[in-house]
């Protein structure tokens, strides 16, 4: 079943790729990189290219980017954040490999032990903790997360 649902979640987007174009250019997304150990949490959204991504996603109008940031992790893995716990990095226009832009405002939390993870029905169709150099390697990391590390580290 969960075959199916991605499969439709990825030919969904493919037909709704000119409106996404259009849409993610109004507003700003967030991306939250949340850190335990040498890994990563990435999830794999129903909509899309059923690629792995990091937890995040639009702001309401009017919302705090780090409040939003911490509601869309919530959302999409369970996990409950502080946003006074946030580690903000960049605010910055990213492109996907399907030419999609959209402004995205990064932000980062180490964690000393992996939490219960509970992913969004529908929406999330898998999340898992990848190894930093594992995620380095795909094509997708000079976007968002190389770019994240680095600022990460000059923080540090």
């Amino acid at each position: 079943m969960k075959k199916l649902w991605r499969f439709i979640g990825k030919a969904s987007f493919w037909v709704s790729l000119p409106l996404l174009y259009v849409y993610l250019r109004i507003g700003r997304r967030t991306r939250v990189f949340i850190r335990c150990d040498d890994e990563l949490l990435v999830v794999r959204a129903w909509l899309g290219t059923d690629s792995w991504i990091f937890p995040g996603g639009g702001l309401h109008r009017g919302e705090v980017p780090a409040v939003g940031a911490v509601r869309e992790v919530y959302e999409e893995t369970g996990i409950q954040l502080d946003p006074a716990d946030l580690t903000f990095l960049f605010e910055r226009t990213v492109s996907t490999p399907q030419k999609l832009s959209f402004r995205c405002i990064a932000y980062a939390i180490y964690l000393l032990e992996k939490p219960k993870l509970k992913p969004a029905s529908g929406e999330i169709t898998a999340i898992e903790w990848r190894s930093i150099d594992e995620l380095c390697l795909q094509r997708s990391a000079e976007q968002l997360l190389k770019p994240a590390l680095k600022a990460w580290d000059k923080l540090s």
